[in-house]
């Protein structure tokens, strides 16, 4: 008992039951149902998430906000797009943008997030003509 002491177990246990107490006087027990269900899910993104390749993309696109200088920015029209191409980090900015495109436009399944049945099944789906 003394290890478990020393290593704050009790300390951890006894906030742990502060936490349920406070839920069970802000929630109903279906509410708490509900919160655990949405904590399984979110967990399971998390999971996902944790992917060494995801954590890696992550990392690069969240430093991408702090070498910004927003102040040399121009209006951009269609031209100014096209002329911009011949700038290799915009060929590659665009190429990484493509590849985000495709993988948001299998997201898309029915129009409500549900996957159809041929995604279910591993094909793709037929484009409507």
């Amino acid at each position: 008992l003394n290890d478990l002491e020393q290593r704050g177990v009790f300390r951890i246990l006894g906030a742990t039951l502060d936490i349920r107490a406070k839920l069970a006087a802000a929630y109903t027990p279906e509410d708490i149902d509900k919160i655990g269900d949405g904590i399984v899910a979110f967990l399971g993104l998390a999971q996902k998430i944790a992917d060494p390749q995801s954590v890696a993309f992550m990392e690069k696109f969240a430093e991408i906000p702090s070498k910004l200088d927003l102040a040399v920015s121009k209006d951009c029209g269609p031209w100014g797009l096209f002329s911009a191409c011949s700038d290799p980090d915009v060929k590659k900015g665009l190429g990484v943008l493509m590849e985000l495109t495709k993988a948001m436009g299998k997201l898309k399944a029915n129009g409500n997030g549900a996957a159809s049945v041929e995604q279910q099944e591993g094909s793709e789906p037929q484009e409507k003509t």
